[in-house]
């Protein structure tokens, strides 16, 4: 393979660790990983619960595109170095600069990606907590129903013998 070819590979993991890095940031300044169920909860509606995921499914979507296009780079990378022939001095080094940090970034980045799916959960959790109490509240206020109570059952549990000690710990 030709320097100009590992060159190119070169490039665009870098350009690809750059764009993460920046993307990231981006959505931690617009801190994105705010926006959750307990932080709106008094001006919680389903256009702004549907908002807000759609917020942050976004977010997750275009993190994770830019992590696999590092991730296929990298493996490309590591291909075009044990290829490469005459082998360039400080391989191992420059491989090892390359790497650690699309690694890192891409460290960080999956940190981000696990807060903002449970963020996701949570409000399409929420999406159909609202969806059944919105369907409840119809249902009875058209049909003029009694309201349905739960009723808890007491939780009788067995008795349980306790032993009891006479004096003789040899027997």
């Amino acid at each position: 393979m030709s320097n100009l070819s590992l060159a190119s590979h070169k490039r665009i993991l870098t350009r690809y660790t750059n764009q993460l890095q920046k993307v990231l940031t981006r959505f931690k300044d617009a801190q994105l990983e705010e926006i959750s169920v307990q932080n709106l909860q008094d001006e919680i509606t389903p256009t702004v619960n549907q908002t807000s995921l759609q917020q942050l499914e976004e977010a997750v979507a275009a993190l994770e595109n830019i992590t696999i296009k590092i991730q296929h780079a990298l493996g490309e990378l590591a291909t075009m170095f044990e290829k490469s022939h005459p082998t360039p001095p400080n391989i191992e080094e420059e491989f090892a600069l390359y790497s650690t940090t699309a690694e890192e970034a891409i460290g960080n980045t999956f940190e981000y990606l696990v807060l903002l799916h449970a963020r996701i959960h949570g409000f399409k959790a929420h999406a159909e907590l609202l969806n059944t109490s919105y369907k409840h509240s119809t249902t009875n206020s058209s049909k003029d129903e009694s309201t349905v109570t739960a009723v808890v059952k007491n939780l009788e549990l067995p008795t349980i013998p306790v032993p009891t000690f006479n004096g003789d710990i040899w027997d």
